[in-house]
């Protein structure tokens, strides 16, 4: 399943009831597009332009499109569809619809008093109870023994999304997302130096991306030492966790520039030491690496946000692995998609 060289290809749009149980394909499809962003809680959203054969309830359906190529399906991910302005001519009804992510259920949903997490509960039981109480029953996240190191409470108002990556970013998760068959999922965080690569992306004959790309760094105060001190009560005192970049390979490094270039996050929360040091270098990592981002026009892949290429451009001497950090699909499976990829750094 190489998704090279010649592609046949087609798209349909499936309807599920709120529940999630199938009921047929959606007529009339005519384009759309979808955009997920790593950096942003609520992560996906699109549109699509629908040209109706029959009425739809669009306040009982969720929607699912999905890329066929070469006879296998590519699911895109599930979608709340927002209530559309309908176009009426003497012929035809036609419709834009907005396409939501699920986790805006969840970023919907608010608490209506303050909202507590006791000492010793387990996150990841905590997490799907919440995920539950919002009425969704799809859910693929890893199993994990951490338990809260402290009481933790939210104000009222505060969405029942923040308080849940709020807890899984306590016990070194990802934040929440929902995958292509929108289950709402995580699992624990994976520095991206030790991903897998799901897909190499050479300019050889097999090549599936466009010649004209971008290349961007930022190279403004980046740090090579970063703290991260926790929370602390009366009777748990705060943990502290240093990482530094002392990589001589690394232009950022200390050994590179001979000075310290320091940051520190406090109040943390986090469930144990281990949890805290792994977060200090997560956090100097994702510095680091916002130095090269590549902007790739290619081939429709399925790669999930997070996921590590292995890119190489021989005339611009590039050869690196990168973290996905942004898609732009279209609906039209013979459009190119656009994605943004951030280098991935060892230190």
């Amino acid at each position: 399943m190489t998704l090279t060289g010649l592609r046949n290809v087609a798209h349909r749009v499936v309807l599920y009831t709120v529940r999630e149980e199938l009921l047929g394909s959606l007529d009339g499809v005519e384009g759309g597009s979808l955009t997920l962003q790593n950096s942003d809680s609520v992560k996906a959203s699109g549109s699509l332009s629908v040209t109706l054969t029959e009425p739809v309830d669009w306040l009982g359906v969720r929607v699912m499109p999905v890329h066929i190529i070469n006879g296998i399906d590519y699911p895109l991910g599930m979608y709340i569809p927002s209530v559309p302005q309908e176009r009426h001519t003497a012929t035809a009804t036609s419709v834009d619809v907005k396409l939501l992510d699920k986790l805006t259920i969840l970023d919907q949903v608010k608490q209506e008093r303050p909202f507590t997490v006791l000492k010793d509960t387990n996150v990841i039981t905590a997490v799907k109870s919440l995920i539950d109480l919002a009425g969704e029953k799809a859910v693929a996240i890893t199993p994990s023994s951490a338990t809260t190191r402290t009481d933790q409470t939210w104000d009222a108002n505060t969405s029942t999304l923040r308080i849940i990556n709020d807890l899984l970013g306590s016990a070194g998760f990802y934040s929440l997302a929902c995958d292509r068959l929108g289950n709402y999922t995580t699992s624990p965080y994976v520095l991206p130096a030790d991903r897998p690569v799901a897909r190499v992306m050479y300019d050889d004959r097999q090549s599936i991306y466009t010649s004209d790309f971008g290349v961007e760094e930022d190279l403004y105060a980046i740090p090579n030492k970063l703290t991260c001190v926790s929370t602390a009560t009366q009777s748990t005192p705060a943990l502290t966790s240093i990482a530094t970049n002392t990589d001589p390979d690394s232009r950022f490094s200390y050994p590179r520039r001979g000075i310290w270039i320091p940051q520190r996050v406090d109040n943390l929360e986090v469930t144990s030491q281990a949890v805290l040091d792994a977060e200090a270098k997560k956090r100097l990592v994702e510095a680091t690496t916002a130095a090269m981002t590549l902007s790739l026009t290619h081939a429709y892949v399925p790669l999930a946000l997070n996921d590590v290429i292995e890119f190489r451009n021989m005339k611009a001497d590039l050869h690196v692995r990168a973290t996905c950090m942004s898609q732009n699909i279209s609906l039209n499976p013979t459009e190119l998609m656009s994605a943004t990829y951030r280098r991935v750094v060892t230190l």
